[in-house]
This record gives C-alpha cells, sequence and structure tokens, in this order.
C-alpha cells in the first residue's frame, strides 16, 4: 500500500505563488510528483494533505458542481502506480466525496 499526500512547496521569492506536488511513500521509498498548480500561502490549509482531504475539501467549496481526482501516480514514465493501488484510491475518495467524482489518468 503507498501513502500519498498533496504537499505545499512555498515559493522562495516573497509575494509569488507556490506550488503544489504529490508526495507518494511506498515501501520506504520516498517519491514527489510535481503538478503546474500555483497557489499564494494563505490559501493552502496544512491540515489537509491528504488526497482524500483535498479531494473533499474542493468539493464542498461555494459552486462546486463534483470532485476531480487525478492519478498522476499511474503515469508510467513516474510513478507507475499499480491498477489496484489506483483502485483503492478513487474508491477512497468517491467513499468521502459527498458530491459527483470525475477521475482522470495520468495523461
Amino acid at each position: 500500500m503507498a501513502s500519498v499526500k498533496v504537499k505545499f512547496r512555498a515559493s522562495s521569492a516573497e509575494g509569488q505563488p507556490g506550488s503544489l506536488y504529490y508526495q507518494i511513500i511506498q515501501q520506504r521509498v520516498v517519491r514527489q510528483i510535481s503538478t503546474d498548480y500555483k497557489l499564494y500561502p494563505h490559501e493552502w490549509d496544512a491540515g489537509a494533505e491528504t488526497v482524500v482531504d483535498q479531494v473533499v475539501r474542493a468539493a464542498q467549496m461555494d459552486g462546486a458542481d463534483f470532485g476531480v481526482l487525478k492519478l498522476a501516480s499511474a503515469d508510467p514514465n513516474g510513478q507507475n502506480a499499480s491498477v489496484e493501488d489506483c483502485v483503492a484510491l478513487a474508491r477512497e475518495v468517491a467513499a468521502a466525496c459527498p458530491k459527483p467524482l470525475a477521475i482522470e489518468g495520468c495523461k
């Protein structure tokens, strides 16, 4: 089983947005997958670091009609997570998400 967390990396330039990345730990091996998502430190909720927490939080935002889970860890050129791990994560998120859930593949 793998542990997947969403982490925030603050910008080294003051006043600039930081970036989000996935931290995946499997069999004591830690990997980081970068994303193109940028946000300011005041927009980040440090208490919601798991993928499940983030999707549920996003789905509960005003105006949100559904949640989205992108399976970046399934990329064969990256983490190459197994189908079983991806299905387990998708089921966990779907069970916790209060709105319909869209699931996107790695590419």
